[in-house]
């Protein structure tokens, strides 16, 4: 719908300004000063069919597209947005009329009369207006080569990371039991391995323990942000407790007698065990199996597609 209605108000604009001659200061300026450039990037294009060498329309139309390339960059770095191919053509397109741009500025083209339209370039006299907008455009056009090679670099990264991914999209898990009658599990997940010992009798899990690389490593430390993941964990494991102590609050001890029998760490969670469908994590609440349910830990199944974002490839 907006691109409908984007292209609905091209047209519209295009269809004016070609029944007229289009003139700079009158009719593509005051666009320019109002900050109406979806409107102008248009006209000043059409505007450059009919006088391609003229400075202004040049500068302005480089400008734009550059300020184009800066907004998609910030959005690339802070929140990771798709890097799509028009976003390449913001680049080329402002380095074309930049280099233009450069290419028309003289004496001649570019004095203290004509740099009000010009807001970057602050020179003093004629020769210092060339000087300042030269090396201006030749910073942005290095700046638009850098943003370029870094996109090439996070497309690379990105498509790596796709791929690695695909190897946490399966998980291998085996299931016996130990000398001492405890049920174990082993799984194998990328570079993860993990193993729990589970206590039928009191319903918990009495070890458990993860290895990176075949090195043991606390369950926290394979999150890229731990204090995202301990937020999530929390609020899981804590709307878990709420309902089964609502399903039978008899199971669940006095806290004003008692005291407070369950916490929240991050470092006290573990993996119970996993399969094609997810993860379950588990949690001990220390309410005993003997009270009718398995209520010895609290536990939830997250899918492998939801855990992978969550966690250090």
């Amino acid at each position: 719908m907006r691109t409908l209605l984007f292209l609905s108000l091209t047209l519209i604009t295009l269809n004016i300004f070609s029944q007229k001659k289009i003139k700079f200061n009158k009719d593509i300026y005051p666009l320019i000063e109002s900050k109406s450039f979806i409107k102008v990037k248009p006209v000043l294009r059409e505007f450059l069919k009919n006088n391609p060498n003229n400075l202004k329309a040049n500068y302005w139309l480089g400008v734009i597209y550059y300020g184009n390339t800066v907004y998609h960059e910030n959005d690339i770095q802070n929140n990771n947005a798709e890097i799509k191919l028009k976003y390449y053509d913001f680049i080329d397109s402002s380095k074309f009329y930049l280099i233009k741009t450069k290419s028309l500025a003289n004496i001649a083209t570019l004095n203290p009369l004509s740099a009000r339209f010009f807001p970057d370039f602050n020179g003093v006299s004629s020769e210092e207006l060339v000087v300042d907008a030269q090396t201006k455009i030749d910073r942005w056009i290095q700046l638009l080569n850098t943003t370029k090679k870094n996109w090439d670099v996070e497309q690379q990264r990105r498509s790596e990371l796709l791929k690695l991914r695909e190897s946490y999209l399966n998980i291998d898990c085996k299931d016996d039991e130990d000398e001492e009658g405890f049920s174990v599990t082993k799984c194998s997940w990328g570079k993860y391995s993990f193993s729990s010992r589970m206590d039928r009798e009191d319903c918990w899990t009495r070890s458990a323990e993860i290895f990176e690389n075949d090195f043991k490593i606390s369950f926290d430390d394979i999150f890229i942000n731990k204090d995202k993941a301990s937020s999530f964990f929390k609020e899981k494991f804590e709307e878990i407790y709420n309902e089964l102590k609502l399903e039978d609050e008899s199971c669940f001890p006095d806290e004003e007698e008692y005291g407070m029998n369950y916490f929240f760490d991050l470092s006290r969670v573990y993996i119970i065990d996993g399969d094609s469908e997810g993860l379950t994590f588990g949690i001990n609440n220390g309410v005993p199996c003997s009270c009718g349910g398995m209520y010895g830990e609290s536990s939830f199944l997250m899918p492998l597609e939801d855990v992978i974002p969550l966690i250090k490839l």
